[in-house]
């Protein structure tokens, strides 16, 4: 909605244009649609993203893992026994990246995969004692960015932050 609504400060007949010039700079006519980086919601929540992901890496590289892996083994540690695709879900993640991921934290003995008792076809994800712990260890480190991150925010403010984005990940992700 507030994306619209930046939008639309043009007059609704003006077209987007933009054209090269001869040193190959795009110039923009006068009434383009134009969504400034401050209004626009998807940079900022990949600038917040890409920053925590830094910083989150930075503290738990000893451990052998990264923020995609550490996602995975919370999730699992909330939701032990997720089937694959659940958890795929959960995680927000391309089926490509997330075979991929699957076996780097499979690999580091941090999760193990075993046959759904009521259907053979479908393979349940289970955290070991490795991956607790391994979870355990980080979190300390994850929730050192997380509060870092959120340093400049009044409690009340943190907390309304994090239940609009969770409205917006429900709204996207149902």
């Amino acid at each position: 909605m507030a994306l619209k609504v930046a939008a639309r400060k043009k007059s609704k007949s003006a077209k987007n244009r933009s054209t090269a010039n001869s040193d190959g700079i795009i110039e923009r006519s006068a009434n383009a649609n134009i969504l400034p980086l401050e209004r626009n919601i998807v940079h900022h929540f990949v600038r917040i993203v890409n920053g925590l992901n830094i910083k989150l890496a930075e503290s738990i590289r000893v451990m052998d893992v990264n923020p995609v892996h550490f996602r995975v083994i919370q999730i699992l540690y909330e939701h032990d026994g997720l089937t694959i695709t659940e958890l795929r879900e959960q995680c927000v993640i391309a089926q490509a990246v997330f075979s991929r991921v699957l076996k780097q934290v499979e690999r580091r003995k941090l999760i193990r995969r075993a046959v759904d008792e009521n259907d053979k076809r479908v393979y349940r994800i289970y955290l070991t004692k490795k991956g607790v712990a391994t979870y355990e260890a980080a979190l300390p480190h994850a929730s050192k960015v997380i509060d870092e991150a959120l340093s400049n925010l009044t409690a009340a403010d943190a907390d309304k932050l994090i239940s609009l984005a969770a409205i917006v990940d429900k709204s996207l992700n149902p």
